[in-house]
């Protein structure tokens, strides 16, 4: 399986590569990864109440689906104050371009449920963890709001340490280049996105860890290169009534990715069980009806 290759003027502390496999994606994804995605509308954001009044439009047309509504000619002003009720906000500075992410039901569910599972299991693992949701952060030309962040209950940085990303029938390569977006911006501070990837057609759901490798390829324009990398890769499915994960394992987040640090006396990894994941994938079944 190829690489994924990111471009970043720095990044710190790379995690250990243990389990990791390659991406396959663009090195340029972290500036274009909305371009393979189908557009519910296009539009000129000239002004932050054509943006809200287009949005609402959107937002009236879906109960089920994730849609994306993308505006062009975005001033960085109009981009920094929008900010719309149960969307997601992606601007990028060189183009001008601004993409909102409508969240429909299953989206929003398996997100609701994901952080109730993660923080359950922090506290088992004596982890003082909290989430800042879906707050905006400023990358190197960029801004994007993720589905869900964590970070350390004491953290000062600015950037949360795991990052949550869903899609709903998006392509693979959006989701990795999300994963890519925030390992490459936050100059390594983000230690680890979670994927959740919604088939739906059919109950499947697929999770990733994606991490950064440690392996720096040769500088190109004087900067350094990074690759991301999978470090876990489950896939839970139901047929005839039966659900199974494969591989039948816990997910895992280290102590070293979720606080930033190496585990303190009495800390553990937090271990999500399989039936924990199935019970979870089950209740977004339920909202798609299927």
């Amino acid at each position: 399986m190829m690489s994924n290759t990111i471009h970043t003027s720095s990044i710190r502390s790379p995690p250990p590569q243990d389990m990791m496999e390659p991406l396959t994606n663009s090195d340029t994804c972290p500036g274009i990864h909305y371009l393979d995605v189908r557009y519910y509308a296009e539009y000129i954001g000239s002004t932050k109440s054509v943006i809200t009044r287009m949005v609402n439009r959107a937002k009236a047309s879906t109960t089920q689906d994730t849609i994306y509504v993308k505006f062009t000619n975005v001033s960085p002003e109009i981009a920094r104050s929008t900010d719309i009720k149960a969307t997601r906000n992606f601007y990028d500075l060189q183009t001008r371009r601004m993409i909102i992410t409508i969240t429909g039901g299953p989206h929003e569910r398996v997100t609701r449920e994901w952080d109730f599972v993660l923080r359950t299991q922090a506290i088992a693992s004596n982890l003082a963890v909290v989430s800042d949701g879906s707050a905006r952060m400023a990358g190197h030309s960029s801004h994007k709001e993720p589905d869900s962040q964590y970070m350390p209950e004491d953290d000062i940085s600015g950037w949360p340490t795991v990052v949550l990303e869903v899609g709903y029938s998006e392509s693979p390569g959006k989701l990795k280049c999300d994963a890519a977006w925030w390992l490459a911006n936050s100059n390594g501070e983000v230690k680890l996105v979670i994927t959740i990837a919604i088939d739906k057609r059919q109950p499947q759901i697929t999770i990733e860890c994606i991490v950064l490798d440690n392996f720096i390829l040769p500088a190109h324009n004087n900067r350094p290169h990074y690759r991301t990398v999978t470090r876990q890769h489950l896939t839970i499915t139901r047929r005839q009534g039966i659900i199974t994960t494969r591989p039948s394992v816990p997910l895992r987040i280290t102590v070293q990715e979720i606080m930033g640090r190496s585990p303190l006396p009495g800390e553990t990894d937090i271990l999500i069980p399989v039936p924990r994941l199935e019970e979870l994938a089950a209740k977004v079944w339920f909202r798609q009806r299927i």
